[in-house]
């Protein structure tokens, strides 16, 4: 009796697809929402990099200097241009903008500190004179949701953090 319950039960196929649909659905998910973060993660960087690019050539064409653009104003002009990603966009945000001797053989500077926090002690605004060197870079953190790819992407505390760098040379403005 009991031999022929085991024979009726292995034939049987009843529910099967569900079964190896429950094996498959939970990486397949994974996998889904990964790519989905990766996907948003990409055009928010692609995003930060024009906004950068575009704001910076405020500077360099001289009208951040007509306007008297200090900081905070660089970073809401930035935020401004971030699209649908500009809501979080001031609070996260953090700019450097300095002048530069030369090209070459430079080390840009590094927002994280001494415990792997983002900090803006030793960030600097200036935007130099025409003909100056400026290097203008820019730090987003975004935090990440999917557990293995935050584990792999993760910087700062749990968060990617986004950034975008320009170097230019100043236009002759002002002449």
């Amino acid at each position: 009796m009991a031999r022929r319950l085991l024979k009726r039960f292995r034939r049987d196929q009843d529910g099967a697809t569900a079964i190896e649909f429950a094996f498959v659905a939970a990486p397949f998910l994974f996998m889904m929402f990964a790519l989905i973060e990766l996907g948003v993660l990409f055009m928010m960087d692609v995003t930060l990099e024009s906004a950068v690019s575009q704001t910076g050539r405020l500077v360099r064409t001289g009208q951040a200097h007509e306007r008297s653009m200090g900081a905070a104003e660089f970073r809401e002009e930035v935020c401004s241009r971030m699209g649908v990603f500009q809501d979080r966009c001031g609070d996260r945000l953090l700019v450097d903008v300095r002048v530069l001797p030369r090209f070459t053989g430079q080390t840009p500077p590094d927002p994280v500190d001494d415990e792997g926090e983002l900090s803006e002690a030793g960030l600097l605004f200036a935007m130099g004179g025409p003909g100056d060197i400026i290097l203008v870079s820019a730090w987003y953190p975004q935090p990440l949701f999917t557990p293995l790819v935050n584990q792999g992407a993760e910087r700062v505390a749990g968060q990617r953090v986004l950034n975008a760098t320009t170097a230019f040379r100043n236009e002759p403005f002002g002449s």
